[in-house]
């Protein structure tokens, strides 16, 4: 008896002075909880037995990050979160491309991810591709060589194709991407600088065109584009004129 009770006095000082701890065992008397094999409960900290808190859930309702290539700024001056931008360019009036030559103007919410913020784009080469016998397609492709950086372009396109009908002076509702539209639907893409919608709605209005034997003379147009069908919108107008 006195050495059995000598034993358990030792075995609880060591115990004392070594600061050990117990470990939580399963009822199979090999393991814990369910999937550990160490008998050890799930987070604890092996040094001290105390069971660590779970790490903090994510926030679901906190900020997304930009997809990769979003400018989280602007060029010029930067419109609203969302919705429409502030001031410089009103949806539908072309009056701020039509300063003399050819001219394009984008101006897109902050969030917006083809371009936020407003910038009137410097002269630049300008390639201009129709298609349709009336004319029922355009596409405007611009290029700018900046000194000692890579080019930027630009491509505005609007057809009504598969309206099907020309492209005539007036508003277009219901647009889709070009040239994935769905039938009865008109087209419109605004892409550049490397990005562009995958999907798209949107409107555009043609406010001046001249045409002389299917060969595009002028065109005036202004449009409102929502990418990957969100809030967030890019207004923008262009003239282009031959000669």
């Amino acid at each position: 008896m006195r050495s059995s009770f000598a034993w358990v006095v030792t075995l609880l000082y060591g115990c004392v002075a070594s600061g050990c701890a117990p470990r939580v065992v399963g009822s199979d008397g090999d393991r814990g909880d369910e999937g550990s094999s160490t008998g050890i409960m799930p987070g604890e900290d092996l040094s001290t037995g105390v069971a660590e808190p779970p790490p903090p859930e994510p926030d679901d309702d906190g900020p997304l990050p930009p997809p990769q290539g979003t400018t989280t700024g602007g060029f010029g001056s930067s419109g609203s979160s969302g919705g429409l931008p502030s001031g410089m360019l009103e949806p539908g009036d072309p009056s701020a491309c039509l300063t003399g030559g050819n001219v394009l103007i984008l101006h897109g919410s902050q969030d917006d991810y083809i371009h936020p913020g407003y910038e009137e784009l410097p002269a630049g080469e300008w390639t201009v591709t129709v298609g349709g016998s009336p004319l029922d397609e355009v596409e405007l492709s611009y290029r700018f060589d900046e000194v000692g950086e890579d080019f930027r372009s630009w491509r505005v396109w609007v057809r009504t194709s598969l309206v099907p009908a020309p492209l005539e002076v007036g508003p277009y509702e219901g647009a889709q991407r070009a040239p994935f539209e769905d039938d009865g639907r008109p087209g419109l893409s605004v892409s550049g600088d490397g990005r562009g919608c995958n999907r798209l709605s949107g409107s555009f209005e043609v406010h001046e065109l001249a045409v002389e034997n299917d060969a595009l003379q002028a065109i005036t147009a202004t449009w409102s584009q929502y990418c990957e069908l969100g809030d967030p919108v890019l207004l923008g107008c262009v003239h282009w004129e031959a000669g």
